[in-house]
């Protein structure tokens, strides 16, 4: 029973994050999710991100070749947001790069 609660509170990571960030997105401030994309809701995240009502980025950073990366696509297009890929087996600068460029365009 235990294990099986801990995968149902695993698979609902990026709804709870996007729950964080609710306030922040509300609010105006542009946000930016990091992440492998391997959801196991996938339609369930990009509603939750519909109705909110803000702007999301998102940057992959998984395996390449991971269908996380299309998923991260759909759910930054569903709510206006651009997608970026980074590969950080060749180091944080592309990250950062990302980040900055997400940042510097914020609110445009």
């Amino acid at each position: 029973a235990g294990t099986g609660s801990l995968r149902f509170s695993l698979r609902r990571t990026k709804a709870a994050a996007l729950k964080l960030a609710r306030p922040l997105m509300e609010a105006g401030v542009r946000a930016v999710m990091i992440s492998d994309g391997e959801p196991d809701f996938e339609q369930e995240t990009i509603d939750y991100a519909k109705e909110l009502g803000g702007m999301l980025d998102c940057i992959f950073v998984g395996p390449e070749g991971s269908p996380g990366v299309e998923f991260l696509k759909r759910l930054a297009r569903a709510v206006g947001g651009k997608s970026e890929e980074c590969d950080l087996k060749k180091g944080n600068a592309l990250l950062e790069k990302s980040l900055t460029q997400f940042l510097l365009t914020a609110g445009r």
